[in-house]
């Protein structure tokens, strides 16, 4: 995971390729630890922007799941996810949005409305409709994740300041700069309380959150607060 986390692919790579054969030899091809080995490999293929390879990958993770644990298990929805942020990457935006409601649609049924799942649902799919210029749609999304999160990580949660980054952003570009400022300086605000700096700058885009299969397992590099990677995930 650190190797990935430091851009180190190609020594990442073949790390990823040997769980997957481990796991596929233990536990079969179609075991759900392969779904997630497919998705971190998969991760990695994104990271470098071989959407080629990663595509597949997670096309398969999706199959396994599906047929595993059933098509309404947050396990597919965590690899929609993924899948939808090659899409996006890609400028396939019909099908990334897709892909994230049904994602949203799985965890608010499996996990209920107010899960922080959910919220990292909402957050993508804002960024992808902002991308279709589906502003109104965006910003009661990007509203609700903000929402959500207050409420369940506490209103200095650095998840917290990647939803007010990204609806002021959304406010910037419809040119609503009077109510962006505030929501900018809140998410700065919040950003310097974060005890390990982050490499990422308020000004940005709208930061995804797309919800990798390693997120939880990362370690090393991850912020004391978020436990989540600080370079991938703090605003």
């Amino acid at each position: 995971m650190l190797l990935e986390e430091k851009g180190d692919f190609e020594k990442a790579l073949p790390l990823f390729r040997n769980a997957l054969q481990i796991d596929e030899q233990a536990l079969g091809p179609n075991h759900p630890s392969v779904a997630t080995d497919l998705n971190n490999l998969a991760v990695v293929y994104a990271d470098k922007r071989d959407f080629t390879a990663a595509e597949p990958l997670l096309n398969r993770a999706v199959k396994i799941d599906t047929e595993a644990l059933g098509p309404h298990n947050p396990a597919v929805a965590r690899d929609d996810d993924n899948l939808a942020s090659v899409y996006r990457d890609e400028g396939k935006l019909d099908a990334a949005e897709s892909l994230l409601r049904e994602a949203l649609k799985i965890n608010e049924e499996a996990l209920g409305p107010d899960d922080p799942a959910v919220a990292l649902d909402l957050s993508n799919l804002a960024v992808v409709l902002r991308g279709e210029h589906s502003y109104s749609e965006a910003e009661a999304m990007n509203r609700r994740a903000l929402t959500i999160h207050e409420k369940s990580v506490g209103p200095d949660h650095p998840l917290v300041a990647m939803d007010l980054n990204n609806l002021a952003w959304l406010l910037q570009m419809q040119g609503d700069y009077a109510d962006a400022r505030p929501l900018y300086q809140r998410a700065l605000a919040n950003r310097r309380a974060c005890p390990k700096p982050c490499q990422r700058t308020l000004a940005q885009p709208p930061i995804p959150a797309w919800r990798r299969s390693r997120a939880v397992e990362q370690t090393g590099s991850e912020c004391p607060v978020c436990r989540l990677s600080c370079e991938s995930s703090c605003p």
